[in-house]
């Protein structure tokens, strides 16, 4: 690893910040489960699931456009 294009410090404080988008979207995610299951919100029984699924996949799907956007722009 003598040789890196892309300087160590840098890498380290992205993959830090990608890391906490997607934890981040991952708790929110939990939460909102928990909470519509903890205050028995039978409106969002049905939707319940898939409004834990659409914060997971929407934290995932910004993780990598911060990945690639910020990506091109080393300097």
């Amino acid at each position: 690893m003598k040789h890196v294009p892309v300087p160590l410090r840098w890498l380290l404080a992205e993959s830090l910040r990608i890391a906490a988008i997607l934890l981040l979207a991952f708790l929110v995610g939990a939460l909102i489960g928990e909470v519509i299951g903890a205050f028995g919100l039978e409106l969002l029984y049905g939707i319940g699931d898939e409004l834990v699924a659409v914060v997971q996949y929407t934290g995932i799907v910004t993780a990598i456009l911060y990945a690639v956007v910020r990506g091109t722009a080393v300097d």
